[in-house]
């Protein structure tokens, strides 16, 4: 991470914690948080591009507050201590302002989290943050446990939200699926002609 001149990443913390010296302010959708400009600058061109045309307020309406919290706490210190209940937000956040070594840690804790019920809203976050280790991992989660996934409340909801993306995501499923079935025939049929070779060889 790229430290403003002069601030090692304990006073980073310590500036973070006590809001002294903060200009900016991160608009959530239940509160605020103050921030510094020189260490959003650091950590993001979104950010820089922002502040650049003078703005104190950065408006998040869409993440309530303590999730905006786990993004300061990772631009001030490397760390976010409360991923494990926040990394689909965060990683929203993460893609928006460009925040690549985030989005990454995020990304790979979703991927090792996988379970019947949240894969399909995972394929959806994948698809539409460009996460291609998620969508892999989610895709051929979903095949393996299509039966199940299809009865679950994650994908009743994304289909009550928006049917759009689950075309592509069955789309992707199928296709998946298509190429396991190959594999495995391609393997029967070797083991065939293996069996073929050595019933010539003993005769």
């Amino acid at each position: 991470m790229q430290q403003p001149h002069g601030s090692p990443p304990n006073e980073l913390r310590s500036l973070l914690e006590s809001g002294l010296g903060a200009d900016v302010s991160m608009v959530a959708a239940d509160g605020q948080l103050p921030a510094h400009s020189s260490v959003l600058v650091a950590q993001s061109s979104v950010f820089e591009a922002l502040l650049r045309r003078g703005k104190q307020l950065i408006l998040i309406p869409d993440m309530p507050v303590d999730v905006v919290q786990q993004l300061l706490t990772f631009l001030y210190t490397d760390e976010v201590p409360q991923l494990q209940s926040v990394a689909p937000q965060l990683l929203v956040l993460a893609d928006r302002y460009e925040l690549h070594v985030l989005k990454e840690m995020c990304e790979q804790h979703l991927v090792k989290d996988l379970h019947v019920e949240n894969t399909v809203p995972y394929c959806v976050l994948a698809l539409r943050h460009s996460c291609p280790h998620l969508r892999k991992a989610a895709i051929e989660y979903f095949a393996r446990h299509a039966l199940p996934v299809l009865g679950s409340q994650g994908w009743v909801q994304e289909l009550r939200k928006d049917p759009r993306p689950l075309v592509e995501i069955s789309r992707l499923v199928a296709s998946h699926a298509i190429t396991e079935a190959s594999v495995e025939e391609l393997g029967k049929l070797l083991a065939s002609g293996i069996r073929m070779d050595e019933e010539k060889i003993s005769t």
